[in-house]
């Protein structure tokens, strides 16, 4: 949820009159209060500061002299935002104020305090009893004037602490006074007051009435500051009516008059609802614009609320970014600022996108514990559009945490909510989502009925609304309709994520469970209708000749979208941009400069309203066609120029297999599975996989438990054939016994070996047959990857092998262990780890290097105290062919000071930007030439699974920095067996066996030793086979 800001215009400075019983007649302490008065009144504030100082060092105890001139002090430092020194003298003067037995000016002192609180200090539960006790001192001395000033203030604060019905009383009645009084200024700001409440409480329409009659006064009667105001709230007023194009000019309008004032704190307003707009379209790295600079004035003028909410703002541009942890630390600061404040409102909306994050991270437990808080607070703010959605939202924590009758229950108590809906147009995705998890298609798509999106509502939201329809048809088994749906969300996605620079957890965020849904559901639809023989639908027919192309094709776009890119992008500096012949070339250029030129437009396009921006949608819609043919063309022409500059999912008849080569490509769906079987030339065959996402996944982790548990005794050979039974069995039943196996997997399946998977008709663990003894077999995290990497040419290492053995941790042999893996308690701050030696890697590393001809010295090889991280930096790691890592290695969480996976390098070395840790994200920035990297060390191809990209391992980090083929570890490593795996690998490479069958070669000399898969079916090959 985004948080809008509107400030009142209506300032408020008091300075008051000596009582002149105060006085025997005129003196000196007068004298320069009264100069101190005029010099208030010109803004020449450090004279009156000085006079007013003079003046009170002259009061002695004379109450009536102190008391005005701490209220002239007070005044000044207000108009000069000096806050907390304001509020010291208007509390000084309240005080003296109570012993004075003058109302009148008990009630101005309670203004003056409670005025200063909550618009200069945000402090708006501090300051409604002051304005409170205030008001009711005017009305017993009848003023009418301050009566209806202060019933504007106290509807201004309670609106503020959400007690709308409240605030609107009070702001009905100083409206009835100031139109008795026939005061403009006073009637247009209660009416602007009376917009807001209204607006914040659901009732658009009513709201739209108020501002248009506030704004019509403020134009004829001059009253610029508060026309600015009302401006900038009549603009949310519009946005609320998806009324776009009116928002925007509203804003405008507001943001013109604004700096023409030279009202920063205005202007910070405007910027961050100028912000909510275009994050609503979509628009996110202009959103995040708008917000900073909201965010930077709001600093610069010490505005606490304004930074709180220009904060959460922020917040929401990385969640719709998927970029979670970022996220959860600007809302965190934006609740910890309106805790101080008292801001309850936005604190229900932190509580409420914290609890997103967690939801989206799918930590229920977490999320449904921060929406009960915000539903809480929610409830005690009684705005019942606010709880509607809480409920919602809570209500799909609990459904996605296994809990259905507790969402159920929460679900009836927002259908018991009487909400006026007048003006209103309510979205309720989490409700749709809940229907959808529990099988209930009819009554989401009634719903999705109610709730179309409005034509300027935005991409992000017409996406979502799409993918829930065609999710709802599929789930009836509508399947041509679902794909429909399901490919306009597709493409809407598909745009956006282009637009924005940072893609790397795009798919994971977005409502409705996450925009990977649109994909998974996409290529579920559409492999079932291959499934059941039905024609293509003709929109998808650019996707694929057939159904089960189609599928494959969306099954490719949900997977390492980002490793793809970032090869294409180092690929793109070893080819000659003048490849492509002129005349495509001059076609590239001239189709990217309209799309360029009518992107530029598109703000004017919405400005101009729906008609406007229909005919942008359509212009761009038509570019983009033509775009994509010439793109189609380039694949097919010039593959190699296509695929580093326009980096898509590969078609399956465009995946460069060999004859004897069988990729295995895998997606998980909600519901099912599925899986493509591609030889050259395309698709051959699709299975369905009957068993949910969810039941699948608890199958691995149980499969796997005691092989990452080192309980490799427990290891369940039924287990291995049932998976074997499921995953691989009708996919390889016209497989051929040359067949080299490629296997894309998706989701937990990239954490499987499938080599250790028991082929049928064995018992034993020593007996048994498993796939890896029949097939050489390597991976890769997309059909996509695999293409663009056999077009990019090789690289020419000049050198043959690096090797990093047995690093010197600073630790002696007996604390030695059996494991690369850090075993060990994690360790507070400052508190020293013992990382266990290794020398049996020593021995390792020598063998290799004996094997390939290698020189035990630096720069190729680094053992014991050479082993660190400034010499591995020395080392032209460019130029081998072989880079090899023997050493300790672990995921994030075991050294608190590490927050990603590492390579243990010797910790004694630890020089400047040294800190004797290989790091993911250190990997990434190598560049590297390597045929092969082999990382004998523990849990490399363990890592973070991220939607969309799948598992953030080494071997996709080696990978993306160049090398070819990346041998990693699924578990923790038995140190000395590592040992005579390595050196058989090494082995036979020297023979010239590639790297798929060398890995075979090696696994089955290590089975007759160790029978047991925990020994043999640790390392898999990621890449070239």
């Amino acid at each position: 949820m985004t948080r809008r800001v509107v400030i009142s215009a209506l300032s408020l400075l008091l300075l008051f009159n000596f009582c002149s019983s105060g006085f025997a007649g005129k003196n000196e302490a007068e004298n320069l209060w009264e100069e101190g008065s005029k010099a208030t009144e010109v803004k020449r504030y450090p004279e009156a500061i000085r006079l007013f100082e003079r003046s009170l060092a002259l009061c002695g105890y004379d109450v009536d002299c102190r008391w005005a001139n701490l209220n002239g002090l007070g005044v000044v430092y207000d108009a000069l935002d000096q806050n907390e020194r304001a509020r010291s003298y208007y509390e000084q003067a309240l005080q003296l104020s109570r012993q004075r037995n003058n109302p009148e000016d008990l009630a101005n002192d309670l203004l003056n305090l409670g005025a200063l609180l909550y618009k200069g200090l945000e402090q708006h539960q501090r300051a409604l009893p002051f304005l409170e006790e205030s008001l009711k001192l005017y009305r017993q001395i009848r003023k009418d004037d301050e009566t209806a000033l202060l019933l504007f203030h106290t509807g201004t604060v309670k609106t503020v602490l959400g007690r709308y019905p409240e605030a609107i009383r009070d702001l009905q009645e100083s409206l009835g006074i100031n139109r008795r009084l026939r005061n403009n200024a006073g009637i247009s700001n209660a009416l602007a007051t009376l917009g807001q409440a209204s607006n914040m409480s659901g009732n658009y329409n009513q709201a739209a009435g108020y501002y248009e009659e506030a704004i019509a006064i403020q134009r004829r009667a001059n009253l610029e500051r508060d026309l600015c105001s009302s401006l900038n709230r009549k603009g949310l007023n519009e946005f609320d009516l998806h009324r776009i194009p009116a928002a925007l000019a509203a804003f405008d309008e507001a943001l013109r008059v604004a700096k023409r004032l030279g009202d920063k704190r205005q202007q910070a307003n405007i910027l961050n609802n100028i912000g909510v707009v275009y994050k609503r379209s979509g628009q996110y790295e202009q959103a995040r614009n708008y917000y900073q600079q909201a965010l930077t004035l709001a600093r610069q003028l010490g505005r606490k609320g304004m930074q709180a909410v220009a904060n959460n703002n922020i917040g929401d541009v990385y969640a719709a970014l998927g970029q979670q942890d970022k996220a959860l630390s600007f809302y965190q600061e934006s609740l910890r600022i309106n805790r101080e404040i008292g801001a309850r409102q936005d604190m229900a909306t932190n509580l409420n996108n914290i609890a997103m994050v967690y939801y989206q991270t799918k930590r229920y437990d977490e999320a449904i514990r921060w929406h009960q808080q915000a539903l809480e607070l929610k409830r005690s703010i009684g705005n019942k559009l606010d709880i509607a959605l809480g409920l919602s939202n809570l209500a799909a924590a609990y459904l996605f945490n296994g809990d259905p009758g507790t969402a159920e229950q929460l679900l009836n108590e927002r259908r018991r909510l009487q909400i006026d809906k007048s003006g209103v147009h309510l979205r309720h995705p989490g409700l749709v989502e809940v229907y959808l998890q529990t099988g209930r298609y009819d009554q989401a798509l009634a719903l999705l009925q109610q709730q179309t999106p409005a034509a300027l509502a935005g991409e992000q939201v017409v996406a979502e609304h799409e993918m829930q329809t065609g999710r709802a048809l599929l789930g009836r088994g509508e399947y041509a309709g679902a794909s429909r749906h399901l490919l306009k969300s597709y493409q809407l996605l598909e745009e956006l994520r282009s637009s924005v620079a940072e893609r790397g957890s795009f798919l994971t965020a977005g409502g409705g469970g996450g925009r990977f849904r649109t994909y998974r559901a996409l290529t579920a639809s559409v492999a079932e209708q291959a499934l059941r023989g039905d024609p293509i639908v003709p929109e998808l027919r650019n996707y694929g000749g057939g159904n089960a192309a189609a599928a494959f094709y969306f099954a490719e776009a949900s997977k390492a979208r980002t490793l793809i890119e970032r090869v294409a992008e180092s690929g793109r500096s070893s080819v000659a941009s003048n490849s492509l012949p002129a005349v495509l070339r001059e076609e590239e250029l001239q189709l990217r400069q309209q799309l360029a030129a009518l992107d530029a437009g598109r703000d004017q396009a919405v400005r101009g309203g729906a008609a406007s921006y229909s005919q942008y949608q359509q212009q761009r819609q038509a570019l983009n066609q033509r775009f994509e043919r010439l793109i189609a063309r380039l694949q097919r022409e010039f593959p190699l120029y296509a695929a580093i500059n326009y980096p898509r999912p590969v078609a399956a008849e465009q995946v460069p297999l060999a004859a004897n080569e069988l990729l295995l490509a895998y997606a998980l769906g909600e519901d099912a599975g599925y899986l493509f079987m591609v030889r050259k030339g395309g698709v051959q065959r699709v299975v369905r996989i009957p068993l949910k996402r969810a039941a699948l996944e608890e199958k691995i982790k149980n499969f796997l438990e005691p092989l990452t548990n080192r309980h490799q005794q427990d290891f369940s050979q039924p287990q291995a054939a049932e998976l074997y039974r499921l995953l691989l069995a009708e996919g390889l039943s016209d497989a051929r016994p040359t067949d080299r196996l490629i296997i894309v997997p998706d989701g937990i399946l990239g954490t499987l070996p499938f080599e250790i998977l028991a082929l049928p008709g064995t018992a034993s663990i020593k007996e048994a047959g498993y796939l890896g003894d029949r097939y050489a077999v390597s991976y890769y995290q997309s059909a996509s990857l695999l293409a663009l990497k056999r077009a990019l040419p090789g690289g020419q290492p000049t050198r043959s092998l690096f090797a990093l053995g047995n690093p010197d941790f600073g630790t002696t042999a007996g604390n030695q262990q059996s494991f690369r893996g850090l075993s060990v308690v994690p360790k507070q701050y400052g508190q020293p780890v013992l990382f266990p030696p290794l020398p049996e890697t020593e021995a390792e590393v020598r063998r290799i290097a004996a094997l390939l001809g290698t020189a035990i010295q630096p720069p190729d090889i680094l053992l014991g105290s050479q082993a660190t991280e400034s010499m591995l930096r020395q080392s032209p790691l460019g130029g081998y062919r072989y880079l090899h890592f023997a050493t300790h290695a672990s995921l994030p969480g075991m050294i608190q000071e590490v927050n990603e996976p590492f390579i243990l390098l010797s910790q004694r070395d630890k020089r400047s930007g040294s800190d004797g840790f290989l790091t993911l994200s250190e990997v990434l920035d190598l560049k590297l030439n390597a045929e092969l990297v082999m990382l004998s060390a523990c849990v490399t191809g363990v890592g973070k699974e991220v939607e969309g990209e799948g598992v953030a391992n080494f071997a996709r980090a080696f990978q993306s920095a160049g090398a070819g083929s990346v041998v990693v570890s699924l578990w923790e490593v038995a140190s000395e067996p590592a040992v005579e795996y390595v050196t058989l690998f090494y082995g036979y490479l020297k023979q010239g066996k590639p790297h798929a069958l060398a890995l075979k070669l090696a696994r089955e000399q290590m089975r007759k030793k160790y029978p047991n898969p925990f020994y043999w079916g640790v390392f898999v090959l990621h890449g070239e086979g």
